[in-house]
């Protein structure tokens, strides 16, 4: 079932920060609709924020690339190792600032998979930075279920979670999903981003770039 737009709108709470000298609109908040948590009455939420920037030096062989950032306590960190608490609903907020595409490594990558209720809510042009508090959300964002598969940036996923979150470019992306297994997972982009012949090489195979660790404890 997909929450209303008016349970969307109140439920969402735009905070306004400034990462590199730029105002980013981040999505937070308990948008519960779907389900209870499997293993308790009282449903507990954890927030995470991604930042995907562009066109920061690689080295000088690759030159520039493009990488994930954890946004935590108004600073990027990297993302080499991201942590999520098990068997708690996690709200995921995307914000990319690429306005490339790239080409995805396999054609199911462009759906969206191991969210609740099986979908993301896109904010294109990252538009709620430029929202006021007073405006609608519900004019702004669509419900996807699957992108257009020659329209994504990135992709964050981990395929042992059956998670996967398709980007598109210069957008805000809102989805939640349990980690209902502790342990530590791989996550990717699956997007051909990197450098090298096919991509996959320099940003796409380096820990904190395009690659990482997912730790659900």
């Amino acid at each position: 079932m997909k929450l209303s737009n008016e349970k969307l709108t109140y439920a969402i709470l735009i905070v306004i920060i400034l990462v590199g000298g730029t105002s980013v609109g981040l999505l937070a908040g308990n948008v519960i609709e779907h389900g209870e948590s499997p293993t308790s009455s009282t449903q507990s939420v954890y927030s995470l924020t991604l930042i995907v920037q562009h066109h920061i030096f690689f080295n000088s062989s690759v030159g520039y690339q493009p990488a994930f950032f954890v946004l935590q306590n108004g600073t990027l960190e990297n993302s080499s190792m991201i942590y999520v608490p098990a068997h708690t609903l996690i709200d995921l907020t995307i914000v990319c600032y690429d306005n490339g595409l790239s080409p995805l490594e396999s054609a199911q990558y462009a759906n969206v998979s191991g969210t609740v209720g099986g979908i993301q809510y896109v904010f294109n042009s990252t538009i709620p930075v430029n929202m006021g508090l007073n405006k609608t959300i519900s004019t702004y964002f669509q419900v996807v279920k699957s992108e257009n598969a020659s329209n994504i940036a990135h992709t964050f996923t981990v395929p042992q979670l059956k998670l996967n979150i398709p980007l598109e470019p210069i957008s805000t992306t809102f989805a939640q999903f349990y980690a209902n297994t502790t342990g530590s997972f791989m996550w990717q982009c699956f997007a051909e981003c990197g450098s090298g012949p096919y991509g996959t090489a320099g940003a796409m195979a380096t820990p904190g770039w395009m690659t990482g660790t997912l730790v659900v404890y």
